[in-house]
């Protein structure tokens, strides 16, 4: 049988959700997300098929990322890593044609790790 104080906590009414996780606030215009994305379509190289029955290694700045994400995942307490932490933690890396697309258009790592 459900426990109807479990269930009270996470359900009112007729399926609405009381427990919800609180959405990103935008941080850039939609104008800006589609400028940008075709920027970076145009100037990060097109990658090569990869094949799916091997092992890949991680590249240093990427291990670095991940480990960035996962801080970050820490820090403000979200069960896990989510996109905006990966984009975040790539605002870290210098380095990279897509960073200096996002530092141009005004996308930090601080708005990005707020939103």
């Amino acid at each position: 049988m459900l426990d109807r104080t479990v269930f009270s906590k996470v359900f009112e009414g007729q399926g609405t959700l009381v427990n919800r996780v609180p959405l990103h606030a935008a941080f850039l215009t939609s104008m800006l997300a589609q400028d940008l994305l075709g920027k970076l379509q145009r100037s990060l190289p097109r990658s090569q098929a990869v094949a799916l029955t091997g092992e890949v290694p991680l590249s240093l700045s990427l291990e670095r990322v991940i480990k960035a994400a996962e801080a970050l995942q820490v820090r403000l307490e979200r069960s896990r890593i989510e996109p905006l932490h990966l984009l975040a933690a790539t605002m870290k890396e210098e380095s990279g044609e897509g960073v200096k697309l996002f530092q141009d258009s005004g996308i930090t790592e601080e708005n990005i790790a707020g939103a």
